[in-house]
């Protein structure tokens, strides 16, 4: 059964698809109402009339009628009218005429209105001339010829050629006339859309319209004679194609990129998508309405977001959208036509991805509120402690990055709190060295934020702050003179035992209980004494100012002080050098100090420069214990006593070896060439060493070699050093004092 059909006078059109039949009406305006019935199977109640014309309405019971007093310049004018069922959304049109007859009354000279017959079908004859009366009677004068517009239904299933109108001339009574259109879709490209039988004056169509290809026509129509002249004006023809349901819409992108910050309030705008339809905007064919298919995935709520209907703005429509939970929804949206009619309109569909960004709603927090390390005194640039924490927002973005500040516990600012850029750890760091004697711990509250600022109303944790505990570690540091240079006069021939000076070291160490000896490192012409428990100089032998060992009326004598602590204060291997006492092989540390005289009225000489460290080498193969002046010439160390010596070369520990020592062990020459400290270094923190003293091989002599040849000592005949005071070193420094002292044979 057909759902809805217009009947108007007259028979349906036999070429309009099964499914809506669209009647044309022939209605003619007299004094008596006119009416357009509808019926349908499914009732008629709740529907309602529309016109396309401003002059003609039709009423709720189907009646038509003028909305205001009318001229009508024709024999007929035409418009449409739409029945629609707000039930259903369905609706249907049909094309409705009204013919303008006119007659005269005999007896009283007025024309009247004269209905037609109902039962006699209507004419498809369009007369745009006048009829001629009797010669009797008014004649009607001559008007142009208007012709109202042509409605042609596209996708029509034909046949074809399909008649539209017929075009008639009253002149055709007298003379015959030829017909003929020209124009756009006639004899112009697309040609042969339309065609006439220029006998007849019947205009057709030859194939189906696309009014997406092409919405209107606008042709002429033409009445000549025989021989071709002009028997009428030139008239305007216009075609429109009316518009069928044939697109769906389309969207502009088949994936739409959208984001949105987390904590947003619900209206917040995220994206638009857009569809486009092909059918015609201002009818519902081509109305496309928006709504959201599926939301993946349908946390914290299925319905965070939504969509306006007529312009596809995506907003929020719920709160909770957190990023540390759900990072990106997909929301499938369905744009359909027929203003959204699910029935009717057809419909696709695109897919919508709208991330989630991050906000810095999660302050940054310690895994524990307290942390702990260790650092040796003197020492710089080391890590102590590294600091872990936690944050949930964006890694490796200002949300996520931290900041360590410490805010109390380090007034002289020994520390510092780097953050590691992979791990955002902070590693705590010693910046400025500290001293075992002033602190013994540092009790640090640190506190760690982000590089962006925390969102509004996000507050610090307390987890935020975190206490740590920096224990220092007490080193052995050398011993010092306050005054390390002495410049003394007096006249030649003093005699011996006379008391000069004394020099008292300062042990850094107060905390250790170590003791301070003092020995002589250089006394040329051995004159001197020191005594080794409290610094005091005498003289061994009279000085002589007409001596070898004068220089420019100056002698110089060259004394250490060291004690007989270990590197550290917890014991174990050193993680520096270390040193030994002249003669008598303590682990220990020690420092030099220059006395030098000179003659009175002699100008004072340049004050020796800084302070040195100086070591010395065991060689058990040997038996002996020589010592090198000159390796305190390989590290200048500044003058600071606190200051960390990290540079000095190995002594080591015992005195006696044991019956069958080892093989001596190879620490050969560097990767980059020769140096004596990477050799002593290498035997000091060897874990394998034996812990008695053995045979070490620490470099080579030869090409590249950065050390002086031993054979150098040989040159010593230019009087420039005198070795003879090795008698006076003990037994153990007998072999080279025979061998550059000149002293006897042991």
């Amino acid at each position: 059964e057909q759902p809805g059909s217009l009947q108007p006078w007259g028979p349906s059109h036999p070429s309009l698809p099964r499914r809506l039949r669209f009647v044309t009406a022939l209605l003619t305006v007299s004094s008596s109402p006119l009416a357009v019935k509808f019926s349908s199977c499914l009732g008629t109640k709740g529907t309602q009339y529309e016109t396309n014309s401003l002059d003609f309405k039709v009423g709720a019971d189907g009646t038509v009628f003028a909305t205001r007093e009318l001229q009508i310049p024709s024999e007929q004018v035409a418009f449409t009218v739409t029945a629609k069922d707000h039930q259903t959304a369905k609706q249907w049109d049909t094309m409705v005429r009204l013919l303008v007859t006119q007659t005269w009354s005999s007896h009283s000279g007025h024309k009247k209105n004269v209905a037609p017959d109902p039962d006699q079908p209507p004419k498809d004859t369009l007369l745009p001339w006048p009829q001629h009366q009797s010669s009797g009677g008014l004649r009607r004068q001559k008007r142009d010829w208007v012709i109202p517009p042509i409605n042609v239904p596209e996708n029509s299933r034909g046949p074809f050629p399909q008649q539209l109108v017929r075009i008639r001339s009253d002149k055709d009574n007298d003379i015959p006339i030829r017909y003929s259109i020209t124009g756009v879709g006639a004899d112009q490209p697309p040609m042969e859309v339309f065609s006439i039988d220029s006998m007849s004056g019947r205009m057709y169509v030859t194939r189906p319209m696309d009014r997406e290809e092409r919405a209107s026509y606008h042709l002429r129509a033409h009445a000549v004679d025989m021989n071709g002249n002009k028997v009428e004006n030139p008239i305007d023809l216009y075609i429109y194609v009316i518009d069928m349901n044939d697109n769906r819409p389309e969207f502009i992108n088949q994936v739409y990129n959208g984001s949105v910050d987390e904590g947003s309030k619900p209206g917040t705008y995220v994206m638009t998508v857009t569809a486009n339809d092909a059918d015609d905007s201002t009818t519902a064919n081509g109305m496309v309405r928006y709504r959201i298919v599926t939301q993946t995935p349908q946390s914290p709520s299925q319905n965070m977001f939504t969509i306006n209907s007529e312009t596809g703005d995506l907003v929020t429509v719920a709160a909770g959208l957190d990023r540390e939970k759900v990072q990106q929804y997909t929301v499938i949206v369905q744009a359909t036509d027929m203003e959204g009619n699910l029935n009717y309109g057809l419909s696709n569909t695109a897919t919508a991805i709208i991330t989630v960004t991050d906000v810095n709603d999660n302050p940054p927090e310690f895994t524990a509120s307290t942390f702990a390390g260790e650092v040796p005194e003197n020492r710089v640039e080391t890590v102590v402690a590294n600091l872990t924490v936690m944050d949930r927002d964006q890694p490796h973005s200002p949300n996520w990055n931290a900041v360590y500040r410490i805010i109390s516990g380090d007034p002289s600012g020994h520390f510092s709190v780097r953050t590691d850029p992979a791990t955002n750890e902070g590693m705590v760091t010693v910046v400025k060295a500290v001293d075992y004697e002033l602190n013994r711990a540092f009790m640090l509250t640190v506190m760690v934020s982000n590089q962006a600022p925390l969102a509004s109303g996000i507050q610090m944790s307390f987890q935020s702050t975190a206490g740590v505990t920096i224990s220092v570690t007490d080193l052995n540091e050398a011993p010092y003179f306050p005054s390390n240079r002495k410049l003394i006069r007096l006249e030649e021939g003093v005699p011996a035992g006379t008391a000069l000076t004394t020099f008292s070291a300062v042990d850094p160490d107060r905390f250790m209980q170590q003791a301070v000896r003092y020995s002589k490192l250089s006394d040329p012409a051995n004159w001197l004494h020191i005594n080794a428990s409290n610094g005091q100089i005498t003289t061994a032998a009279i000085l002589d100012r007409e001596s070898l060992y004068i220089k420019n009326n100056v002698y110089e004598a060259t004394f250490l002080a060291a004690d007989n602590g270990g590197c550290a204060l917890s014991g174990g291997s050193c993680p520096g050098p270390q040193c030994c006492r002249q003669g008598q092989g303590w682990p220990g540390r020690e420092r030099r100090a220059v006395l030098r005289f000179s003659a009175p009225g002699t100008r004072s000489p340049r004050p020796w420069g800084r302070l040195r460290d100086c070591c010395c080498v065991w060689s058990s193969g040997h038996g002996t214990l020589p010592w090198y002046p000159h390796a305190c010439d390989l590290f200048p160390w500044e003058p600071d006593p606190r200051e960390r010596r990290t540079s000095a070369a190995t002594g080591l520990r015992p005195v006696q070896a044991p019956p069958n020592p080892p093989a001596p062990r190879d620490f050969g020459p560097p990767p980059h060439g020769p140096h004596p400290i990477s050799g002593l270094r290498a035997a000091d923190n060897d874990p394998t060493a034996p812990p008695y003293d053995s045979l070490l091989v620490f470099d080579y002599e030869g090409s590249g070699s950065t050390a002086g040849s031993v054979s150098s000592l040989n040159s010593s005949s230019s009087g420039d050093q005198d070795y003879d005071y090795l008698n006076d070193w003990g037994p153990r420094f007998r072999k080279l004092a025979d061998m550059y002292g000149g002293g006897e044979e042991d």
